[in-house]
C-alpha cells in the first residue's frame, strides 16, 4: 500500500503537477492568454484546425489549474498538427511548440520547503518534506542555484548572478525569455533588406498606412520612411536589451506601444505570444510587484483600457470585432498597471557590473537552457539564407527575399544559399479547350505564371482546384534547377516534383509549410512576409 502510494505521488509530481514558483505561475498566466489570442484568428477556422484548438484550450487548461507534464503534453500535440500537416505559416506557431516541447521535458512538481526530498516518490509529500527539513539536514543545491545563497555566505557576484538567473525557476521559464528576446534580435536582422527600406513596399510604410485606413475618423500623421524604419528596428532592439536587463516596467510600457498597432492593423495575436516571454524575463520581486499595482489600480488600468478600446472604434467608424477590443483593454490595462509598479520589483539591477553577471549568468554550465533557446532561433533565422524555409523563421513582415533575382538582404551574400528552393511554372494550360476558348481560367493560369511556389504548394494547387471544369491542369516549369512536365495535375499518378526537408532529403511531412504562398516573381512586392 505505502508503494502504491508513493507510485500515485511521484505520478502526481512528475505528470500532473507542476512547480508553484510565482515566475512559472506567471508564465503559464500568459500561455493561457496566448491560447485564447490564437483561437481569434481567421487560419484556425480551416478544416481540421477546430481539433487542435481544442487540444490547445485543454492543455492550457490543466496548466493552469495544475502546471505539470500533462498540460505541456496535450498543448504539444496541439500545436503539431497544424504546424506537421495543417500548413500554418506562424512564427507564433514554432515558438509556442518549442517552449511546450521543453515545458513537457522538464517540468515536474516541487518540494514546498527549501529543501529537496530524498526519493522522486516523496516529492509532493509536504509534512515529510517539512520534517527532513525540521531535523536539520541539509540538501544538496538544485539545478540552477547557487551554493551558498540564502545561507548569508559565498561570493556576492555569485548571489546576484543566481538571482539575475533566477534561481529554482524551472527550466521553460529561461528558455522561454531567451527564444523571445532571440526573437526580436533575429526580426531585425532579417528586416536589414533593401526592399524594407524602400518607402514603397516597406512592410513599416504598409503597416502604417493600414493602420490610418482602418482609423479614417482619426488620421494618423504623415510620418517620413525613414523614421518609421527605425522606429521599428530600433523598438524592436530596444525590447531585446530591456528584457535582457529585466527591466520589466519599460519593457511592458514600450512592448504596449509596439506591438498595439501591430495587433490592431497586422498581427492580432503575436503580442500575446511574445508575453510569454515577457513573463519569463520577470524577476520574483518583480511578478510580486505587478501583483500589488494590479490590485491597487486594476479599476484604473480597466477603465484607461476601455477609453482606448472607445477611441479605436470611434476612430473605426464601424464597430470592430469584439475579441480585438477585449485585446486593446488587456494591453493598454497591462501598460499601466506595469508603469504603477512600485518597491525593488520595479527596478532593474543598475551598473555595468549588473551587465557582467547577467553575460555570467547566461553562460554558466547549470543554465543551459537560455542558451538552447539562443541556438534553436539562430538556426531558424539562418534557414531562409540557405534556401531550406522561410517561413517558421522569424522573418515575418520583414520583406525579405531569398530567390535568384531577387535576393535582397544588405548582409548575407546570395552565395551561402545552398539551393533556390522555388517552382516557377513557364507555361500553365486550364481546363479543355472549351473552356479555354471561353476564357474562363485566364486568371488561374496567369496566377500559376506569375508566383513563385514552394515545392509543396503545387498539391494544394490539386487540392483546392481540380474539379471538372479545371481538368486538364497542364503545367511546364523548373525546380531546383530541373525543368518538369505534368500533363495533367489532377491524375492521381501525377508526378508532382517531390518535397524537399531542411537538409535536402524527402520531407518527412508534406503538410508542413515551409515557403510562402502567395510570394510573386516580380522582386519588387509590397511587405512580402
Amino acid at each position: 500500500m505505502v508503494r502504491r502510494e508513493r507510485r500515485l505521488r511521484w505520478l502526481y509530481a512528475h505528470v500532473l503537477a507542476g512547480p508553484r514558483h510565482p515566475v512559472y505561475r506567471a508564465v503559464v498566466v500568459a500561455w493561457m492568454l496566448a491560447i485564447l489570442a490564437r483561437a481569434t484568428l481567421a487560419q484556425v477556422s480551416g478544416p481540421g484546425w477546430w481539433s487542435a484548438q481544442v487540444l490547445l484550450f485543454v492543455g492550457a487548461a490543466l496548466l493552469l489549474r495544475w502546471g505539470g507534464r500533462l498540460g505541456w503534453l496535450v498543448s504539444l500535440v496541439g500545436l503539431l498538427v497544424p504546424l506537421l500537416f495543417l500548413r500554418c505559416w506562424m512564427t507564433q506557431t514554432t515558438l509556442l511548440t518549442a517552449i511546450a516541447a521543453v515545458g513537457l521535458l522538464t517540468t515536474h512538481a516541487e518540494c514546498e520547503s527549501e529543501s529537496e526530498c530524498e526519493s522522486e516518490s516523496e516529492c509532493e509529500s509536504e509534512p515529510e518534506c517539512e520534517s527532513e527539513s525540521e531535523s536539520g539536514s541539509r540538501p544538496a543545491p538544485s539545478e540552477g542555484t547557487v551554493e551558498g545563497e540564502g545561507q548569508g555566505q559565498g561570493d556576492p557576484d555569485r548571489a546576484q548572478e543566481a538571482a539575475v538567473a533566477g534561481a529554482g525557476v524551472p527550466p521553460v521559464v529561461p528558455f522561454a525569455g531567451a527564444l523571445v528576446i532571440a526573437t526580436y534580435v533575429v526580426a531585425v536582422f532579417h528586416k536589414l533588406n533593401r526592399d524594407y527600406f524602400d518607402p514603397e513596399i516597406s512592410c513599416a510604410v504598409y503597416g502604417w498606412q493600414k493602420l490610418d485606413r482602418l482609423t479614417p475618423l482619426l488620421p494618423l500623421p504623415d510620418i517620413a520612411p525613414v523614421v518609421l524604419h527605425t522606429a521599428v528596428l530600433g523598438a524592436e532592439l530596444l525590447l531585446a536589451v530591456l528584457l535582457w536587463r529585466r527591466s520589466m516596467r519599460a519593457a511592458l510600457v514600450v512592448g504596449t506601444l509596439f506591438h498595439l498597432p501591430l495587433t490592431i492593423a497586422l498581427a492580432p495575436a503575436f503580442v500575446f505570444t511574445m508575453g510569454i516571454g515577457f513573463a519569463a524575463r520577470m524577476r520574483r520581486e518583480q511578478v510580486a510587484a505587478f501583483r500589488a499595482s494590479l490590485r491597487a489600480h486594476g479599476r484604473m488600468a480597466l477603465l484607461l483600457g476601455l477609453l482606448a478600446a472607445v477611441v479605436t472604434t470611434w476612430s473605426a467608424g464601424v464597430w470592430p470585432i469584439w475579441h480585438l477590443l477585449v485585446k486593446i483593454v488587456l494591453l493598454v490595462g497591462v501598460a499601466w498597471v506595469a508603469l504603477r509598479m512600485e518597491g525593488p520589483g520595479a527596478r532593474p539591477a543598475r551598473g555595468v557590473e549588473s551587465w557582467r553577471v547577467r553575460g555570467r549568468a547566461l553562460c554558466r554550465r547549470r543554465s543551459p537552457w537560455s542558451l538552447a533557446a539562443l541556438g534553436l532561433m539562430a538556426v531558424l533565422a539562418s534557414t531562409p539564407y540557405l534556401g531550406t524555409r522561410v517561413q517558421h523563421a522569424g522573418a515575418m513582415l520583414s520583406n525579405l527575399r531569398i530567390d535568384a533575382g531577387c535576393w535582397n538582404h544588405l548582409l548575407v551574400p546570395e552565395r551561402v544559399r545552398r539551393v533556390d528552393p522555388y517552382v516557377r511554372i513557364e507555361v500553365a494550360r486550364v481546363g479543355g479547350e472549351r473552356y479555354r476558348a471561353l476564357g474562363l481560367h485566364e486568371r488561374r493560369e496567369a496566377s500559376l505564371m506569375g508566383g513563385l511556389w514552394g515545392d509543396d504548394a503545387l498539391r494544394a494547387v490539386r487540392r483546392n482546384w481540380c474539379r471538372p471544369h479545371t481538368r486538364p491542369i497542364r503545367l511546364e516549369g523548373t525546380v531546383r534547377g530541373e525543368r518538369f512536365v505534368i500533363e495533367d495535375l489532377c491524375a492521381a499518378d501525377a508526378a508532382l516534383p517531390a518535397a524537399r526537408g531542411a537538409f535536402g532529403g524527402r520531407a518527412w511531412f508534406p503538410g508542413h509549410l515551409r515557403f510562402q504562398t502567395t510570394l510573386s516573381r516580380e522582386c519588387r512586392q509590397v511587405c512580402v512576409h
